[in-house]
């Protein structure tokens, strides 16, 4: 089917296979409105919420507060506050709906509570009146993740944990306001506070904790942090721990003499309790709950939840083994708290939609690895495993390889006689292999060894094959690709008969190695850089360097071309920035490798696509560049393009300009 494009045209490449099964997804974008007093109401599936009810008498991973007159608990339970008596009994649910209401803490002067809370769609800073009516948003927060709030000494403002590009201790007034960042002195060099602060009662202190190890750790990841003391008048830090079970959850008690904290001893947690006048320290509790120290990320929850002192300093209230204990500081003795709590939670409606499988013929959406023929005539491509080749006049694709071969990226040799390709099966590994492009006669097989081969170019004499090759043990262990191919690879040559493999060199992170102008060099894409070096693995020379926007990115760095490639006369490169194609000049400035951010090109730069690619290429001879969107393979002559100063990654214009 021929598609066109403005000044370019598109080929669809379609491919009918019988009894192919296959699911659809749906994809809903909802859109949240911020309101400082956003009810529960407004979520957009509140009318369609179900009812689910029980009952429970334990709980995990359950924050208690303590009020100042000792008479109740506040504590989280499955994402809503309930209120219990010290004594036990049955508790209070006194937060309810679709949200998910976590980690309460009791104002110093008991009016308020403070909570985390995705009621308004993401997890937000919250205070609500003590039996939690009038609920109040005080953090405006869209990306970034808040944990474990505290309040200041005169029930003003709320501190909690900011975890975004940087993690910040943040303070929210009561009556208002963007929040402001506690800062420490030294900055620059000092570790960033983590998860959970607490103030002295005098207001003068806040003990948190930072990414401290401890000298004596196994590990350079464990402990993962220690308790600190920032002094809020002057700036200074004073670390209070150093162990190698490390220091979480610090909590100063009413009077200002005593401090509780977690950590680890061998494989379970407790806590402990610091003297702050004396500096003695001993064992409060152990184990309790185990904490959280070994999180991939930073736990939405704290790294273990909250407790309280009572109001003289005598008592701690804690969760652990699924009851609240009660536990004298003195003589240790625990006290089982028991309760009970009806469960009656909001649940979103069963989103489970009966789907059709279709049967009968499949139309393919997405054509992997198009290559042209060095006429132009003609495409090739890799379609659900199989390889099918497409004149420009013609209709239907032909196929290429046999139905039993995994076959992926083909490549025209210089002559337009051959195409080469990989294979790869589920148990064996794969091949590098070749077949005559007319379709007649048997792939022929290249390579003796079994492997993981990937990105193969011909040598323009059309004598050898070039490629990279990995294990194809460790590419069957590869269990994600989430964050790369995860197996090194080297770059190898064949003849194309098949003899004299050679091993030229390991590429790292380099990939997609292709022929520019000279006919002795090969270049490679590496993490947004062009470079070329000899047959022979030497010589290396790096001759752009390609970035886009740095964008929500934790990194101060702005992320790499995912790949560049030369054009054929040397005087361009293709980038793919961000999933789109650009097409950026390629000056000859000595030793000096260009620095080109599309943000703000240093170099004549045009964009090409507007929703993006999966792959690109020169093809004629550098006269014209295709790209692929699924089964869509577009081309664009190059004399066509019209270069700017500047052309934004933002410019609408960028791919509908007439030449």
């Amino acid at each position: 089917m021929l598609k066109y494009r403005k000044y370019y045209k598109a080929y669809e490449m379609r491919h009918r296979l019988l009894n192919i099964k296959y699911f659809s997804a749906s994809l809903i974008s909802i859109s949240l409105i911020f309101n400082a007093t956003a009810a529960q109401e407004e979520l957009p599936l509140q009318d369609s919420a179900e009812q689910l009810s029980f009952a429970v008498s334990t709980g995990s991973w359950v924050s208690v507060s303590v009020t100042p007159d000792d008479d109740y608990l506040v504590f989280d339970l499955l994402g809503d506050l309930y209120k219990l008596p010290v004594a036990g009994g049955e508790a209070q649910r006194i937060t309810s709906g679709m949200g998910f209401d976590s980690q309460p803490v009791v104002s110093p002067d008991g009016r308020r509570i403070t909570f985390i809370s995705d009621r308004n769609g993401k997890d937000n800073v919250w205070i609500a009146d003590i039996d939690g009516s009038n609920a109040t948003q005080l953090s405006d927060e869209t990306y970034a993740k808040l944990i474990s709030p505290t309040w200041n000494t005169d029930s003003s403002a709320v501190v909690v944990t900011k975890v975004s590009k940087d993690i910040e201790l943040i303070q929210y007034h009561v009556d208002g306001g963007s929040g402001v960042t506690i800062a420490q002195i030294g900055t620059e060099t000092a570790n960033p506070p983590g998860v959970g602060a607490s103030f002295s009662p005098d207001g003068q202190y806040l003990y948190f904790v930072e990414a401290l190890g401890s000298p004596t750790a196994p590990t350079d990841d464990f402990p993962l942090t220690q308790i600190v003391r920032l002094d809020l008048n002057n700036g200074a830090r004073l670390q209070i721990t150093q162990g190698e079970g490390g220091g979480v959850r610090p909590q100063v008690s009413p009077d200002g003499r005593l401090l509780v904290y977690g950590t680890r001893y061998q494989t379970q947690t407790g806590l402990r309790i610091r003297n702050l006048e004396t500096g003695d320290d001993r064992w409060l509790a152990y184990p309790v709950q185990r904490d959280a120290q070994e999180s991939y990320r930073l736990s939405s929850r704290g790294m273990l939840p909250g407790y309280s002192f009572t109001s003289n300093s005598s008592e701690i209230f804690l969760s652990a083994n699924g009851q609240f204990q009660r536990i004298n500081i003195e003589s240790g003795d625990v006290i089982t708290v028991p309760f009970s709590a009806d469960i009656d939670l909001e649940i979103g409606p069963d989103l489970t939609k009966p789907w059709r499988v279709p049967q009968g013929d499949l139309t393919a959406t997405l054509a992997q690895s198009p290559n042209f023929s060095p006429n132009n005539d003609t495409i090739v491509a890799s379609v659900l495993t199989r390889l099918y080749t497409l004149d420009r006049d013609a209709s239907e694709p032909d196929s290429l390889t046999p139905e039993d071969m995994w076959a992926f990226q083909p490549v025209y040799s210089p002559d337009g006689r051959w195409i080469a390709f990989v294979s790869w099966t589920a148990n064996d590994g794969g091949h590098i292999w070749k077949t005559r492009s007319n379709g007649r006669g048997q792939p022929q097989q290249l390579t003796q060894n079994a492997a993981f081969y990937t990105d193969i170019v011909w040598q323009p004499d059309g004598e050898r094959l070039w490629a990279l090759k990995g294990s194809e043990w460790m590419r069957h262990q590869t269990f994600s690709e989430f964050t790369g191919l995860g197996i090194p690879l080297e770059l190898i040559s064949i003849d194309e008969n098949g003899d004299n493999e050679t091993l030229i060199m390991p590429v790292g992170d380099a990939r997609n190695p292709h022929f520019g102008p000279e006919f002795d060099r090969l270049y490679f894409a590496e993490s947004g850089t062009l470079f070329s070096i000899n047959l022979d693995g030497g010589d290396r020379r790096d001759h752009i360097h390609i970035t886009g926007p740095r964008g929500t990115s934790f990194t101060d760095e702005a992320p790499g071309a995912e790949d560049v490639r030369i054009s054929p006369n040397g005087k361009h490169v293709l980038a793919k920035v961000i999933k789109q194609i650009w097409v950026v000049s390629l000056p000859n400035v000595g030793a000096a490798v260009p620095q080109v951010s599309v943000r703000s090109p240093s170099l004549p730069a045009k964009r090409l696509t507007d929703i993006g690619a999966d792959f690109m290429a020169w093809s004629n001879n550098g006269k014209t560049i295709n790209w692929t969107i699924g089964s869509s393979i577009y081309e664009r002559a190059f004399s066509s393009i019209e270069f700017k100063e500047a052309d934004s990654p933002d410019d609408e214009d960028a791919n509908t300009e007439e030449p």
